[in-house]
């Protein structure tokens, strides 16, 4: 596992505060809870949930948010700039 530097859980704790208000804006609904999975965005009965597990760190949360966000539009939506460069990792997969 790789020890995070300094200030990294801070900057974490931020871009996943932030990941919760975009998730709002786009209309997701978020699920933690126990999974025998890491979890995922899917679309189930017309609404696009993201399944998170109990058993991820944040900075595995913090790379499912990206992943889903990956996939829409959000040039209509403010988003920090470093969630934003996270997200950019994942746009061309």
């Amino acid at each position: 596992m790789i020890v995070p530097a300094p200030g990294d859980a801070v900057r974490v704790a931020r871009l996943l505060a932030s990941c919760e208000e975009v998730a709002e804006k786009l209309g997701f609904r978020v699920v933690r809870g126990k999974l025998t999975s890491t979890g995922g965005l899917c679309r189930f009965k017309g609404e696009w949930r993201l399944y998170l597990s109990d058993d991820l760190e944040p900075e595995e949360q913090l790379e499912l948010y990206a992943r889903a966000f990956a996939r829409f539009d959000l040039s209509e939506h403010y988003v920090l700039p470093a969630l934003r460069e996270e997200i950019e990792r994942y746009v061309k997969q």
